[in-house]
């Protein structure tokens, strides 16, 4: 088994022990997972570079991550199911997005505890903030066979919000690949007025890899510098050599290899779940949606062992994304917005033809011949289908044809949404802080609609009750329409503005070792828009 031991370093009770209905009160275990995978293993050869990881006096490539449950005081008393919440950046948040808490680990309705699941949360990313109530994992760097380190050409995408003189290497102060040389004459800096925009190189002598102390200007590798400062709104990419690459997939085998624990480990392995465990569903949004899609395209629903690991998913608000950039090497977990890369190819779940590349795949071709293919619900918002390439998971890739999910699939559009659930406010609006966005957000709360999702998703698995059809946007009643037939319909709308920049989805070409995890293209080469 790929858990060598859970740590357990503390144990409290949860929400002071308040009372969720029949199932009682609740405890709550925070530890580190330790793991050892083996990397000739054919079910984990799919992880970029593990071949070049540092090996243990067993030849096993050795991680930890930190974890959190939280489960009834007397399990037996619950619901005898795990809900995985794939934290999103380090954050929780099914508590947050299921139960309406307004914390982290605010249990809000109580509703995940009133049903009597037992809430798991792993560290699966590297590079988040190491700050106190965030879960990350540490992972080993790749190393070349004379044992140095890994170097390499990648890019680094951002925006900022407000006028910055500098940025770190990363998205939203994540850990930064470093810049092998801060006076590298080939770095360059791009700068594009949108995603699909063309970019304009911005000549060296007005930039660096520097940051500010007061007002001096130190060379930095983390680190970039414009004296005339970034524009907020505009979209910077550095393409620079770096050296260090730590196994990002790692993270992808973390939250199967611990929820195959919990299900199956017994109580003398140090498993707090021991017997008690008899389905296990994942949920996951946003970036934590895309883990998922990336997670079941590489056929990861199975342990060492062969066994079924999550009986169901919820991946919500992912559109067609998925986390390719989390199985490359110098990968990305939390990315920046990089031109085409909303999604790539595929998308749907069944196998498909992208008639402009000859690519043939599908989301879920890998499972389906292992015969693993647990129950999904794809759920999006309406603002998926504006900027989130949506609609690729139930139409063709060249948008003439409906495409039929699986069996084990349901498609479902949350209309008049947000990426964000809403909460209504009764305080005057101040414009000015919604900076990403013309007018107020929006207020509309589905969180409703996810219990109402899980309930389905468990006695569907469970019972074998069939949870209601698909419901999307389809081409062939007119619902589905592309947004440029609809801007007079909005700038008829008194106060309103149609987006001056629509997004779309490019083909990307990676490179030849792209099927290795391997990013030689950089930046990417943009193809034909789907």
């Amino acid at each position: 088994m790929a858990v060598v031991s859970l740590e357990i370093k503390k144990q409290r009770d949860f929400a002071n022990r308040m009372a969720f209905g029949e199932v009682g009160s609740y405890q709550q275990l925070e530890g580190t997972v330790h793991f050892a995978v083996d990397p000739d293993s054919p079910i984990d050869a799919i992880i970029t570079d593990l071949k070049h990881s540092p090996r243990d006096a067993r030849g096993m490539v050795c991680s930890s991550a930190d974890f959190l449950i939280i489960q009834p005081t007397i399990p037996s008393l619950g619901r005898h199911r795990i809900l995985f919440d794939v934290v999103n950046r380090g954050n929780p948040m099914a508590l947050t997005n299921i139960n309406s808490g307004t914390g982290r680990l605010d249990p809000g309705t109580g509703f995940l505890m009133r049903e009597g699941y037992t809430v798991v949360w792993c560290g699966w990313q590297y590079d988040v903030p190491d700050v106190e109530g965030i879960s990350r994992i540490d992972v080993p760097e790749a190393v070349t066979e004379d044992g140095k380190p890994i170097i390499g050409k990648m890019s680094v995408a951002f925006q900022t919000q407000s006028h910055v003189q500098v940025n770190t290497l990363s998205d939203r102060l994540h850990r930064p690949h470093p810049t092998r040389d801060v006076n590298d004459p080939e770095a360059v800096l791009l700068v594009r007025e949108h995603e699909s925009g063309p970019s304009q190189t911005i000549p060296w002598d007005k930039w660096s890899f520097a940051r500010l102390e007061g007002e001096r200007v130190i060379p930095d590798d983390s680190h970039v510098y414009m004296e005339s400062g970034f524009e907020p709104g505009k979209i910077y990419e550095v393409v620079y050599t770096t050296i260090g690459a730590p196994i990002v997939g790692l993270g992808l085998l973390a939250p199967r290899d611990l929820v195959s624990f919990l299900k199956n480990a017994s109580t003398e392995q140090g498993n707090p779940c021991a017997g008690d465990i008899e389905f296990a569903y994942a949920f996951g949004r946003s970036q934590s949606a895309m883990f998922l899609r990336e997670f079941l395209y590489l056929g990861l629903n199975q342990d060492e062992e062969n066994r079924v690991v999550f009986d169901g998913l919820i991946p919500l608000v992912a559109g067609g994304g998925r986390g390719t950039f989390i199985n490359q090497r110098f990968g990305q977990p939390s990315p920046g917005p990089k031109a085409g890369m909303g999604g790539q190819f595929p998308f749907h779940d069944t196998v498909q033809t992208d008639p402009e590349t000859g690519l043939t795949e599908g989301l879920l071709a890998c499972l389906r011949a292992k015969g693993n293919v647990p129950k999904i619900f794809f759920i999006n918002t309406s603002a998926e289908y504006w900027w989130g390439s949506a609609a690729l998971i139930h139409t063709s890739p060249d948008g003439k044809r409906d495409l039929q999910p699986s069996e084990n699939v349901r498609v479902y559009h949350y209309a008049g949404n947000a990426h964000i659930p809403g909460k209504m406010t009764l305080a005057e609006v101040n414009l000015s802080a919604f900076s990403l966005g013309q007018h107020p957000t929006n207020t509309v709360d589905y969180r409703p609609l996810l219990r109402a999702a899980l309930v389905n998703l468990d006695r569907w698995v469970s019972l074998g009750e069939e949870p209601p059809p698909s419901c999307h946007p389809r081409l062939d009643d007119g619902t589905a329409v592309s947004p440029e037939t609809i801007e007079s319909t909005i700038r008829a709308i008194p106060g309103a503005n149609f987006p001056e920049h629509l997004r779309y989805v490019y083909r990307v070409d990676l490179g030849p070792q792209v099927g290795e995890g391997i990013v030689t293209n950089v930046p990417p080469v943009l193809g034909k828009a789907y």
